[in-house]
């Protein structure tokens, strides 16, 4: 009886270690170099770092990719997506370890169009279609408006993130 419990026990406890292992998200990405034997070379080239990959790209998530690898060769393993907007980065610089790389959409810019933005009515995605605002400073003016609601342009120069600099970029395409 208790060679069948220990047998048991062991059959369940690799089920629950090969499940973790196969729902691990994390991938190690291995690929065959050719290096000198110089052991220097050899550790630089074997050493392998963990990114986060998110946004506009076909491969999200966690990964353990060769540290030799430049900012280019990590976004075409992660397969930037139609939209992706990579122009943020140097893609002639290493990675670096434990950092999170992010591909925003790219940004419709309303100066190709005619029509102005109610500052007062607009969701965040039309205000941030305004070239010159962020998602950050679309959150700050639909907070704003919430306790003043703006009376003219000009008062959007009162919200946080917002100067004379944004002010002149924007104030053609916004209207109250």
């Amino acid at each position: 009886m208790k060679k069948q419990n220990i047998i048991i026990f062991s059959i369940f406890m690799l089920f629950i270690l090969g499940f973790s292992l196969i729902s691990c998200k994390k991938e190690t990405i291995v690929e065959d170099i050719e290096v000198d034997e110089d052991e220097t070379t050899v550790e630089v080239y074997k050493k392998y770092i963990d990114i986060t990959l998110s946004g506009e790209v076909e491969r999200t998530g966690t990964y353990n990719v060769p540290s030799y690898w430049t900012v280019k060769m990590l976004f075409e393993f992660a397969g930037v997506k139609d939209g992706g907007d990579i122009s943020g980065y140097d893609l002639s610089l290493p990675i670096e370890e434990n950092m999170i790389y992010h591909v925003p959409k790219i940004q419709q810019d309303l100066t190709a169009k005619s029509e102005k933005i109610n500052i007062n009515t607009a969701s965040k995605e039309q205000l941030m279609s305004i070239g010159g605002i962020g998602e950050v400073i679309a959150t700050n003016i639909m907070s704003y408006r919430k306790t003043s609601p703006f009376k003219n342009i000009d008062e959007i120069k009162n919200v946080n993130g917002i100067g004379n600099a944004v002010y002149e970029k924007i104030k053609d395409f916004i209207t109250v």
